[in-house]
C-alpha cells in the first residue's frame, strides 16, 4: 500500500500520515482546555525534523564529515557531550536520506540489519544507563524508523519490561517508544500490531494509549484487517469511549479505514468534517486542516451517505479548509466506497 495515502499531517511531506491527538491524564477536574494535546500521526521526516531541535539546544556538533557509521559509534561509546552532538549529526543524516529515498533514490543507509542492530544497541545502553529523557527519546524514534528484526520488541518492552525487576520508564521515554512503535506500523505492522494494541489500551497514560490508536489507525494502510490480531479491533472499539476527544477519533478513523462503521463511529467523522465539529471538541485551530483530510480519507472508505454529504461541503466551501483539504475532499469523492485494498496507489 502506498504510504502517501495514509491520513497525514499538517507539513504534507513526501509520505503523509494522519494526526495524533494527546493530553495528559488529568489528576482532578480541570477544564478542558487545560487537557487537551493533539500531537500528529508523524512521519519519518518529521520526526527526525522534531529531534534536531531538541539536540540544537545543546549546541552545533563538532568536526568535519563523518560517515552514518562513525556517528552511530559516537552515539554508542562516546561521552555524554559527543553522544548528544552525534544523535544531533545522526538526524540530519537520516532526514536527508528520507528525502532523497522519498523522491526515488537509494534505499536509506539505515535500512540495513547492522546499522539496525546498532542502533537498538545504543537505544539498550541509553535506556540502562538512565540516559537523559530527550537522548532515549531520541534512539526510540531513530530506531522506529529504522525498523528491522527486533526493532519492534526493543521498544514495546520500554512500555512493558518483561523483566519485573526492570523499573517502569519515566512517562516522556513511554511515550517516545509508543512513537517509534507507530513509526514502524506502516513498515512492519506484523511487528508493531501486537504492542501498539498493547499500548492503545495502556490504564495510566493517557498520551500512550492515544499514540497506540494512532499507531493501529496507520496499520490499516498496509496490514490485511483478515490477518490481523483480534486484539487491535478490540483496541480500536475500546478506544471510541476513552475520555480523549482525540484518542475517539483516532479510534474512529481506524476502524472506519477497515470498513467498520456504527453509530459512534459515524458521529465522530462527521464532527471531523468541520471547523464547527472540530471546535466543540476543542481541537486547535491549527490542526483543524489536517483533521478535515483525515476524516474525509476514512469517511470515503466507510461510504456512509450522510458523510459524503458533509465531504462535499467542503469542496465547495472555503471556509472548511484550504486547497489542500478541497483537495483531498474531491480525491475522497473519487474513490467513495471503495475498501482500502482497492484503492492501492489511487490516492496522492
Amino acid at each position: 500500500m502506498d504510504a502517501s495515502s495514509a491520513p497525514e499531517n499538517t507539513a504534507g511531506g513526501a509520505a503523509e500520515h494522519d494526526v495524533l491527538f494527546n493530553r495528559e491524564e488529568p489528576t482532578k477536574t480541570p477544564q478542558k482546555s487545560t487537557l487537551l494535546l493533539w500531537q500528529f500521526f508523524l512521519v519519518p521526516l518529521l520526526i527526525v525534523l522534531a529531534v534536531l531541535g531538541v539536540f540544537l539546544l545543546f549546541g552545533a556538533f563538532a568536526g568535519g564529515e563523518k560517515s552514518p557509521e562513525d556517528l552511530l559509534q559516537e552515539v554508542l561509546t562516546g561521552s555524554d557531550n559527543e553522544k548528544r552532538q552525534a544523535a544531533h549529526q545522526l538526524a540530519v543524516e537520516m532526514n536527508q536520506a528520507y528525502r532523497e529515498f522519498a523522491q526515488g533514490g537509494d534505499a536509506p543507509f539505515y535500512a540495513n540489519a547492522p546499522f539496525q542492530t546498532g542502533l537498538q544497541r545504543a537505544l539498550g545502553n541509553a535506556v540502562a544507563d538512565r540516559l537523559p529523557e530527550e537522548h532515549q527519546v531520541a534512539l526510540m524514534r531513530f530506531v522506529g524508523m529504522a525498523g528491522g528484526r527486533g526493532a519492534a520488541d526493543a521498544l514495546g518492552q520500554v512500555l512493558y519490561p518483561r523483566d519485573p525487576k526492570m523499573p517502569p520508564a519515566e512517562r516522556g521515554v513511554r511515550l517516545g517508544a509508543a512513537e517509534g512503535l507507530t513509526l514502524m506500523a506502516l513498515k512492519h505492522p506484523a511487528e508493531a500490531a501486537p504492542w501498539l494494541a498493547q499500548a492503545a489500551q495502556d490504564p495510566t497514560h493517557p498520551q500512550v494509549r492515544s499514540t497506540g490508536l494512532n499507531g493501529l489507525a496507520r496499520l490499516a494502510w498496509q496490514a490485511r484487517p483478515s490477518e490481523e490480531p483480534s486484539a487491535v479491533r478490540e483496541a480500536l472499539r475500546a478506544g471510541l469511549e476513552d475520555p480523549l476527544p482525540g484518542a475517539r477519533l483516532n479510534a474512529a478513523v481506524g476502524l472506519a479505514l477497515r470498513g467498520e462503521g456504527g453509530d459512534a463511529v459515524v458521529a465522530l467523522l462527521e464532527a471531523s468534517l468541520s471547523r464547527e465539529g472540530l471546535e466543540g471538541l476543542e481541537i486547535p485551530k491549527e490542526l483543524h486542516a489536517p483533521a478535515l483530510r483525515n476524516a474525509a480519507k476514512a469517511a470515503a472508505v466507510l461510504g456512509v451517505q450522510s458523510l459524503k454529504a458533509s465531504v462535499e461541503r467542503i469542496t465547495q466551501s472555503s471556509a472548511e479548509g484550504d486547497e489542500g483539504v478541497r483537495k483531498q475532499a474531491r480525491a475522497a469523492l473519487e474513490a467513495w466506497g471503495q475498501p482500502l485494498a482497492d484503492r492501492q496507489g489511487s490516492e496522492n
